[in-house]
């Protein structure tokens, strides 16, 4: 069973529609509860045993420690990203105009430094290491801890399959190559979805440009509440690098991933489109708001 851990503003979106793309009627997404809402194991296992044909499932909502059980085997997907860069991509979402969310009043009236200076003065649960709150505290910013640097270690290394936002190719490459033994037809190949402006650029060119547009001052105190989610960013890169290393010819295998991503990017959903022209319908995933008596599927 693989259970996709979905961090806002984490590429989690991609990941969630080749999950989709994959397994059809045999994922899953289960949401509901709200942006600090939270799905506990004890349900999440409940949730499966009813449902015991789902082979992957994707929420906001879940949390670590990862379940166990003795009738599932889980696999967990969680990718971690540069605090700052979470932040730039997190302010271009908001001011995309079909958006709609508390924040985005402030993020289309403001510029990136206000809306910065607004985050840290009245919202500080987006700028105060959120990822390690999510990850190792169910998402209780209060709870977080100096103690955290060296459990966020211990943490990355337990992951089942590690993603890292900017190494986006790498970490899928990697997924496939880890879960073949138990998903041989499995491919993680991608179209982005959900992408935002900031991703036109490179990484380094946006952390520049948050730099230039926060100015020194701000561009510090967003890196000095972003500290633990730093060093868990820095602990992930440097996991995903030893499993990359690990894996024999990965630069050849990285190679042939990005070709064939390239070519499905190139063509899209090309089977869907041509069973859509025979009018055959296709398998879509069960999507679940929590509190609904049964899930919907949809096709």
């Amino acid at each position: 069973m693989i259970l996709h851990y979905h961090i806002y503003k984490n590429a989690g979106t991609t990941v969630e529609a080749v999950l989709e793309r994959e397994f059809g009627l045999f994922f899953a997404t289960i949401e509901g509860g709200g942006a600090t809402g939270a799905l506990t194991n004890a349900e999440l296992l409940a949730f499966l045993e009813s449902h015991d044909t789902l082979l992957a499932i994707s929420s906001h909502q879940i949390r670590y420690p990862r379940p166990a059980s003795d009738r599932f085997e889980f696999f967990d997907i969680c990718f971690i990203r540069h605090p700052l860069d979470r932040l730039f991509s997190h302010y271009s979402f908001l001011r995309k105009p079909q958006v709609t969310d508390p924040l985005t009043d402030a993020a289309r009236t403001m510029d990136l430094a206000g809306f910065c200076s607004f985050l840290l003065e009245r919202h500080p649960e987006y700028t105060d290491n959120p990822q390690t709150a999510l990850l190792l505290h169910r998402g209780d910013t209060s709870s977080v801890s100096t103690a955290d640097a060296r459990a966020a270690r211990s943490l990355v290394r337990e992951i089942s399959v590690l993603g890292v936002v900017e190494a986006f190719d790498e970490s899928l490459m990697l997924a496939e190559y880890t879960l073949h033994p138990w998903f041989p037809h499995l491919r993680m190949h991608y179209v982005p979805q959900n992408v935002t402006n900031s991703a036109d650029i490179g990484f380094e060119h946006r952390l520049d440009v948050i730099r230039s547009s926060c100015g020194e001052e701000l561009y510090a105190r967003l890196a000095a509440a972003s500290e633990l989610d730093l060093v868990l960013w820095r602990e992930a890169q440097a996991e995903l690098q030893r499993r990359l290393e690990a894996r024999p010819e990965h630069e050849i295998w990285l190679e042939e991933f990005r070709r064939r991503t390239d070519r499905y990017q190139g063509g899209p959903r090309l089977r869907d489109r041509l069973l859509q022209r025979m009018h055959i319908p296709t398998a879509r995933s069960v999507k679940v708001q929590r509190g609904d008596k049964a899930p919907a599927s949809v096709g």
